[in-house]
């Protein structure tokens, strides 16, 4: 899965009860260099890729505390940020 941001706009995604699995190279990479880019994670296993989560030129990654980022092959990689589930 990939966000990548543009000049003019937000790109912003959202992904839930789901599985990044098995990439050869990175599970949820944002990339923010051509403008804001964001994705957020629910309940989704990210397991088996290359890279687990990767963010590049600013792009923002936010989880909901509830996922599973783990036993990826380079890295599991970090989310750049968390929210509080209301």
């Amino acid at each position: 899965m990939q966000t990548v941001g543009g000049a003019a706009n937000f790109t912003s995604i959202q992904i839930t009860r789901s599985a990044l699995v098995n990439n050869v190279t990175t599970g949820a990479l944002s990339d923010g260099s051509a403008g804001q880019a964001s994705a957020i994670f629910s309940n989704t296993l990210i397991s088996g890729n290359g890279t687990g989560v990767s963010s590049v030129g600013g792009g923002l990654l936010f989880s909901y505390k509830n996922n599973s980022l783990n036993q990826n092959d380079i890295a599991d990689g970090a989310f750049t940020g968390t929210i509080a589930p209301e």
